[in-house]
């Protein structure tokens, strides 16, 4: 189930946030609050000729992306590349502060999103490159998620999985506004129609929540190559699982995301598929949570 967050949107320009503002970079490390350990996979699943997914894996930074290039579109390869360098730039010189770095990642969308519309008019395409994207930024004990698309994130909190964010899609739209089940949504021909995006799209809004952060935590950032295919029910099994697979918290993250790659693989992986899992450790060192 969704989780019930502080949720706003913002234009590409203007993401920010209400936190406090605290951060400090130690020795070229940003102080996150509390521990942490990531790692992130992507594949062109069984079906597909090309991998039009990006990643980004920034612990240091505390910063983790997910970008799904558009399928049909023009080189959605390049739409989610540009969206994960962009982010990737902000990363490298981050603000010190949690709202300016909000603001600079809304701001690196901003410009990622009118340089796909001009590179698309400029070349004569009628459709412009496209990406969803879902952006994890942990500070201050805080996590703040940024979105656009189908792209996910989930935190699985005392065995409870929650999903952090919801589906920028038409049939999301027509679920809520009690046109459609979820079961009908799921087969219906307009599934995969987007209604937010970078690129492709004349504007870009970008939806962001922000909570606190409890050591424990566990997060995944996905895009609908696994969530499309996996229930959610599944995917918390598998997060579970592999929690329990020691006290190691690197090896306890890699047998997630191991988990979760082969379990869409053994269901036929028809789209490419991405996945970033973060895990907040302990600040005394202790075990598992």
């Amino acid at each position: 189930m969704a989780a019930d967050n502080n949720r706003d949107d913002a234009t590409g320009h203007e993401a920010e946030d209400d936190a406090e503002d605290h951060g400090d970079r130690v020795g070229g490390v940003m102080d996150l609050g509390l521990p942490v350990t990531s790692a992130a996979f992507t594949d062109v699943g069984l079906m597909r000729v090309e991998n039009q997914d990006a990643v980004l894996d920034r612990p240091d930074m505390g910063l983790w992306v997910v970008a799904d290039g558009m399928g049909g579109h023009t080189d959605g390869r390049l739409a989610s590349q540009a969206v994960v360098d962009g982010l990737a730039a902000v990363a490298d010189g981050p603000p010190s502060t949690p709202r300016a770095f909000l603001q600079a990642c809304g701001k690196a969308l901003g410009e990622t999103h009118a340089h796909l519309l001009a590179r698309a008019a400029h070349s004569g395409h009628q459709r412009p490159p496209g990406s969803t994207v879902v952006a994890l930024l942990v500070r201050d004990r805080h996590a703040l998620c940024l979105w656009a698309g189908d792209s996910r994130a989930y935190r699985l909190r005392a065995g409870v999985l929650e999903r952090l964010t919801r589906d920028h899609t038409v049939v999301q739209d027509m679920m809520e506004a009690g046109y459609l089940t979820p079961e009908a949504a799921a087969a219906h021909p307009a599934r995969h129609a987007l209604t937010r995006a970078v690129g492709a799209l004349d504007d870009l809004l970008l939806e962001q929540t922000r909570d606190p952060v409890r050591p424990g935590d566990l997060f995944l950032l996905c895009s609908d190559g696994v969530c499309g295919v996996l229930s959610e029910g599944a995917v918390a099994s598998l997060m579970v699982e592999g929690l329990a697979t020691g006290t190691d918290d690197c090896i306890r993250v890699r047998a997630i995301l191991e988990g979760l790659h082969q379990a869409v693989l053994e269901a036929g992986a028809p789209d490419n598929l991405s996945a970033v899992v973060i895990l907040m450790g302990r600040s005394d060192g202790g075990g598992p949570p």
